[in-house]
């Protein structure tokens, strides 16, 4: 039952709060594919990140959570490090990226997200 929480506590971070700029250039998931597959990605304004207290597995399935609603979406999504001291995925969104780490050391979830410019 933790985990729905967690889940729930990522979704409202990502969005519910107020967005670090709302007037930043916005992509459709085909065109974040096309330059993804170049290598050209897009360019990034401030990033905000947010940490949050959560074990390891937790975070992990959190983040895989986000991970395939985004995937699901259409919108690019990779799994950047999956370690056993280290767990990270990256979602390119319409208006902005996502990083989700999780660090089972630390036992926290760290959530870093940038408009685009």
């Amino acid at each position: 039952m933790k985990i729905w929480w967690v889940i729930l506590s990522v979704l409202l971070v990502l969005f519910f709060e107020p967005h670090v700029s709302l007037s930043g250039k916005t992509y459709t998931a085909e065109e974040l594919k096309a330059m993804i597959a170049r290598g050209q990605y897009p360019k990034q304004g401030s990033a905000q990140t947010i940490t949050k207290k959560a074990t390891f597995l937790v975070c992990k399935k959190a983040a895989d959570s986000m991970f395939f609603q985004v995937r699901t979406a259409g919108y690019p999504a990779e799994v950047i490090v999956n370690t056993k001291i280290l767990y990270m995925v990256k979602f390119w969104t319409e208006d902005g990226v996502v990083t989700i780490s999780c660090t089972p050391l630390e036992n926290k979830m760290v959530i870093t997200r940038a408009p685009y410019e």
